[in-house]
């Protein structure tokens, strides 16, 4: 037997795997002004995770051509493994890690976004509840939007990537990005998990709404998480006050992209029509 530890009982030898669980943290990062301050946060907060269970972590950092290393901080308490992808989009980064990937479970993490020191701690204890009762499961958080300065902005309820925690089976189940969408493929990812019918927990703070009678009157987004998941998604709370995924707003940004470039936002209504007609809701 290949990693497992003898343990002797009553004369009797026990054997008990040992073998570590392997966590995947995909990272896709484009080449910009702020990538090294980018990577250095989201990074951080990987290295600075606080988990009880013994796992073992992984950056797969997918990049485009031409990224200096020099950005990526240094580290030896982290595996970082870094690729190019073959085409400049989000879609194809992302893929491109998930190709790579052989752990046990499998994250996102956009490099401007970071991550409460109790994200894996609390996604995997309820994932994990999931798996208890199901062959796939995922786990989603809402986040806190800040910017530069560290300044809060809003929650934002809606169930980022950066939130995302499953295991390899829900991943493979589900497959790939769509590489036809290059604002909305999480939408168009979570659309496909719920027509698998795949369970998921939505964690929300501690002081959150968690009925949807009371969530549609004061935090409407946590609703919609709930209605568009084709009641797939639960709400589950944490003990903490803050979401567990931080958020940075700034200009380069996806949604700062769609709100000051016409193109993109004509792009981001064409995408959404295309999600409407295929699922016949926007999928969250």
């Amino acid at each position: 037997m290949i990693n497992a530890e003898v343990k002797e009982n009553n004369g009797k030898n026990i054997y008990i795997s040992s073998k570590k669980k392997k966590l995947d943290i995909i990272i896709p990062s484009k080449n910009s002004i702020h990538q090294k301050i980018f990577l250095k946060n989201s990074i951080g907060s990987i290295i600075n995770q606080k988990i009880d269970a013994d796992i073992e972590m992984r950056v797969i950092l997918c990049t485009d051509p031409n990224f200096n290393k020099e950005n990526v901080p240094s580290t030896k308490k982290l595996e970082i493994k870094i690729i190019e992808s073959n085409k400049p989009t989000q879609a194809h980064a992302l893929n491109s890690g998930i190709l790579k990937s052989d752990a046990d479970y499998v994250s996102f993490l956009e490099d401007d976004d970071s991550w409460h020191p109790y994200f894996i701690e609390i996604s995997l204890k309820n994932l994990n509840q999931l798996l208890n009762k199901n062959k796939y499961g995922i786990t989603s958080s809402n986040q806190l939007e800040i910017n530069f300065e560290k300044q809060i902005i809003r929650v934002n309820d809606f169930p980022t990537p950066s939130g995302w925690l499953m295991n390899s089976e829900t991943l493979s189940h589900v497959g790939l990005f769509n590489t036809n969408y290059f604002l909305h493929l999480d939408n168009d990812w979570l659309g496909k998990a719920a027509q698998k019918n795949i369970p998921r927990f939505h964690l929300i703070e501690g002081l959150a709404p968690i009925n949807v009678k009371y969530c549609a009157q004061v935090r409407p987004w946590l609703a919609t998480v709930v209605k568009n998941s084709k009641k797939t998604c639960s709400l589950k709370r944490h003990k903490y006050l803050t979401p567990l995924v931080n958020r940075l707003v700034h200009s380069e940004s996806g949604m700062a992209s769609i709100a000051k470039d016409k193109s993109k936002k004509d792009l981001s209504l064409k995408e959404i029509n295309l999600l409407e007609t295929s699922y016949g809701l926007i999928p969250w």
